[in-house]
């Protein structure tokens, strides 16, 4: 989902693109060798060209590179620090989720886990996101979403919700992305709901669009982490 997600945000800038005519993987594995070493590479094809993130895996399964296409052209070549998590599991909550190895959980209690302020090593990453995951039981999902909303752009100077995108209707997953200023400074953020049977788990970020260098990569990190959530919390 959220693959395709990145696809048509893409595909949405690209008023050329023929739709009809677009054949598309959501995920395609290429094995091949290289210097008698075994690659493996991962991302999303697009008329059997490379499009978006793409990772490249040696033998052990460790990460090698990781890189932003465009019409299979290397645009980006990423810092592999933004690819590099630890797995906390939260028994309460019967969630797992990837944490960036460079930052830190600094609470946790029964509503909110606010897992990282501050990076240990903002000035390699060259950005320092905030991470919450907030934790509700289900009563109205509209209702949840309005009060998250008016709570979040109650932080800001000015707030607005920029996109509202169903990502599983049946599971009543959504993605709200917006912008905001503070100070002054443009903020860009995204935040997601992911409901469960027994929870709603809300996970969003802010992230700074003027100051971080790498916004691209930053994005490819927060989706790595709500995958985490989407598709491994049971």
């Amino acid at each position: 989902m959220i693959l395709l997600s990145i696809l048509l945000s893409i595909l949405a800038c690209n008023t050329d693109s023929n739709i009809d005519n677009l054949k598309i993987d959501t995920l395609t594995s290429v094995i091949y060798y290289e210097n008698t070493q075994v690659v493996k590479s991962v991302g999303l094809l697009l008329n059997d060209k490379k499009i978006g993130l793409w990772k490249e895996f040696d033998k052990n399964g460790k990460l090698i590179k990781a890189c932003h296409y465009t019409n299979d052209t290397i645009r980006i070549n990423f810092n592999l620090n933004i690819f590099q998590f630890n797995v906390r599991n939260i028994e309460p909550y019967k969630i797992s989720i990837k944490i960036p190895r460079e930052f830190r959980e600094v609470k946790l209690n029964s509503e909110q886990i606010l897992i990282a302020t501050k990076c240990t090593n903002c000035d390699s990453l060259k950005i320092c996101p905030n991470f919450n995951l907030v934790i509700s039981k289900p009563s109205n999902l509209k209702d949840d979403l309005s009060f998250i909303i008016k709570n979040l752009g109650a932080s800001f100077d000015k707030f607005k919700v920029i996109d509202s995108e169903t990502l599983n209707k049946k599971e009543e997953n959504y993605k709200i992305t917006y912008v905001a200023v503070k100070n002054n400074i443009h903020i860009m953020g995204v935040l997601y709901v992911v409901k469960r049977i027994d929870n709603i788990y809300t996970f969003f970020y802010m992230g700074d669009n003027e100051k971080n260098e790498n916004v691209l990569g930053q994005k490819y990190m927060v989706d790595e982490i709500i995958n985490s959530i989407m598709f491994d919390a049971k």
